[in-house]
């Protein structure tokens, strides 16, 4: 049986083909955001999916300007969106999974830190 995920702090390493990144998400009633070093702001929605028993993190990933992504592509020269999704199990104390970002898959690591301050 899925329980949901825990609210709280996570880390999450991602690695591409051109480079690893570590960033931090926060998720909250079934919601998440996060950003990465490279200015990478994530957000988007993680729902249960019972009968397989996984989770299903759906979202976007909105990159500044020439961004050098882990995948080796780089951004336009304005800001631009994409989507992003992937299926998980809890990553609570850590789980790993993939994602596909044009047409690459991204290696992701998430563990959970603490709970959300104050």
């Amino acid at each position: 049986m899925v329980r949901e995920m825990r609210d709280g702090l996570y880390q999450v390493n991602y690695v591409g083909a051109s480079y690893g990144a570590l960033g931090v998400f926060v998720i909250r009633n079934g919601s998440f955001n996060g950003i990465g070093p490279a200015g990478a702001f994530y957000e988007g929605t993680c729902i249960i999916d019972r009968q397989r028993g996984l989770y299903v993190m759906q979202g976007s990933v909105t990159f500044r300007p020439n961004t050098l992504t882990v995948t080796g592509y780089i951004s336009p020269e304005t800001e631009s969106t994409f989507p992003i999704k992937g299926e998980l199990s809890s990553p609570d104390p850590s789980t790993r999974f993939s994602i596909e970002f044009g047409g690459r898959a991204v290696d992701v690591a998430a563990s959970y830190v603490c709970p959300i301050p104050g």
